[in-house]
C-alpha cells in the first residue's frame, strides 16, 4: 500500500564521517522515513524498478530515478522496513567530490 493520508513522514539528515572501512569518505545521508504500513519483505528488492508502484495513479518513476542519479555520483541507496512499521529510505553522497568535509571561513 501506498502511505496512508494519516501516517506521518519526516527528512533527516546527517553528515557521516570517514570510517577507513566501508566509507572511504565523507557522506551525507538523507533519511526519509514514514510510519506508513510498510514494504512485504518480498517486494523489497522490486520498489527501484521502473514502473513498480502501489499507488493509484503512480508512475512508478520516482525511486527508480532517485537511485539512477545517486548512483551516477557514486552515491549508496537503501530501504528498511516491515509490515506494519513503516519505512525508512536512505540516500547517501559523498560529499566534496569525496573529499574531506571543510568548514567555511568568513573573513
Amino acid at each position: 500500500c501506498a502511505t496512508p493520508s494519516n501516517a506521518s513522514v519526516s527528512v533527516s539528515v546527517s553528515l557521516l564521517p570517514a570510517d577507513g572501512n566501508g566509507r572511504p569518505a565523507d557522506c551525507v545521508e538523507i533519511a526519509v522515513a514514514d510510519t506508513g504500513c510498510g514494504i512485504p519483505p518480498d517486494q523489497v528488492n522490486r520498489i527501484w524498478e521502473p514502473y513498480v508502484t502501489s499507488k493509484p495513479g503512480g508512475t512508478g518513476l520516482g525511486l527508480a530515478i532517485a537511485r539512477q542519479t545517486v548512483l551516477a555520483h557514486q552515491g549508496e541507496v537503501g530501504v528498511d522496513g516491515a509490515p506494519g512499521r513503516g519505512t525508512t529510505v536512505r540516500f547517501t553522497l559523498p560529499v566534496n567530490g569525496g573529499g574531506p568535509v571543510v568548514a567555511e571561513q568568513t573573513a
